[in-house]
């Protein structure tokens, strides 16, 4: 899915041979980044894929200077976010048949 705000993001793919198996985009507005679009391909889900992701986007934020990492978690996958250090925002919305929250994730130089 393909949007006109997707021009003010980068964007990251993670690959086994020439094939895409994971992407995720990061949008940054001054030192506050917000990663969306975050999905691995089914088949290799659970290998650590979403995680080595997650912490090369956050380290790249970091070196970029970011105070604040955020999302907007399905309420299915929380558990997978908290793990990686986020915090619940009591943020709470539906969209499209999906439950969300605001999950964010404070970053120190």
């Amino acid at each position: 899915m393909e949007m006109d705000e997707d021009n003010n993001g980068l964007h990251f793919a993670a690959f086994k041979g020439n094939d895409i198996i994971g992407v995720i985009s990061l949008f940054a507005e001054g030192d506050d980044y917000q990663f969306r679009k975050f999905a691995v391909d089914h088949g290799v889900q659970k290998m650590g894929i979403g995680g080595q992701m997650l912490n090369y986007i956050t380290d790249f934020a970091k070196t970029n200077g970011a105070k604040r990492l955020w999302c907007n978690a399905r309420v299915s996958a929380m558990g997978f976010y908290l793990k990686a250090g986020f915090v619940q925002t009591g943020q709470l919305f539906s969209k499209n048949g999906f439950d969300y929250e605001i999950l964010e994730k404070t970053i120190t130089p």
